[in-house]
């Protein structure tokens, strides 16, 4: 079975907290993901009422998102996100421009067999390349590791994952914030398509409260070859998390070669 990220995130979104399935779209959890050996996707999300790292307040948040994923050897992959992001914060202000960018990689640590489940290891870090004063992004890197473990059962593809992100803090630079983060993931590959429930749930740390999401999915196969759609949302469990999040996202398996 080629590797290509099977089921996310480790993940993050650009002013958003890490948690395994914030917004990555090709990261391991995610429904998004194929066996293809490159991929691209694009589309918005909306969140609504969301609370960024380090922050008190609320927001809504329009995100136009780019992704694309590379496995140059089948046990690697590439993989990045950059978005437009639109925001408001309660008091009637808003700002829209680029948000962060981010970059992860995951590899295949063993393959599936009779006694122990496929394990991958997720690297992902969020470049501090939009500025904070506006909201659109945090002025620091921030970096997550994850493990990933996953079983076949019957017709469903399982995943239990746990990690550690390593948050900058952008209002006390050279300061850092570290927040374990635990999931579950549930995925079936159907004729027409993919769908997927994950709950996501980042513990609370020193300076940031817990930060737990009910996420769903589906995804087409191929409508025209190599084009697909897909949809997703999020309903938020804790207060720190977004209310709720939609988004609606078109893609394309490319025939990419490998070397």
């Amino acid at each position: 079975m080629n590797f290509k990220m099977i089921g996310p995130l480790l993940a993050l979104s650009s002013t958003q907290a890490f948690s395994t399935e914030a917004v990555d779209e090709f990261a391991p959890f995610s429904v998004f993901a194929s066996d293809s050996v490159c991929e691209f996707c694009f589309g918005p999300r909306f969140y609504r009422g969301e609370v960024p790292i380090f922050r008190a307040g609320e927001r809504d948040a329009l995100r136009v998102g780019f992704a694309a994923s590379w496995s140059p050897v089948e046990s690697v992959a590439l993989r990045l996100h950059a978005d437009g992001l639109w925001v408001q914060w309660p008091d009637g202000s808003s700002d829209f421009g680029p948000g962060d960018l981010s970059l992860g990689t995951t590899a295949r640590l063993a393959r599936a067999s009779s006694w122990r489940p496929e394990l991958l290891l997720d690297w992902v870090t969020k470049l501090p390349n939009s500025p904070d004063e506006g909201g659109l992004g945090s002025d620091e890197t921030d970096v997550a590791l994850g493990l990933y473990g996953f079983w076949n059962i019957a017709d469903w593809r399982v995943g239990l994952a746990g990690g550690i992100a390593i948050l900058g803090d952008p209002l006390q630079f050279a300061n850092q914030d570290d927040a374990a983060f635990v999931a579950l993931h549930l995925k079936r590959a159907g004729r027409m398509g993919s769908v997927s429930t994950s709950l996501d749930w980042r513990l609370a740390s020193a300076r940031n409260p817990s930060v737990a999401q009910l996420l769903v999915g589906g995804k087409s196969n191929g409508l025209l070859g190599p084009l697909w759609i897909g949809a997703d949302a999020a309903l938020g469990l804790t207060p720190a998390a977004p209310d709720w999040r939609a988004g609606l996202l078109f893609g394309v398996e490319a025939p990419c070669r490998r070397e």
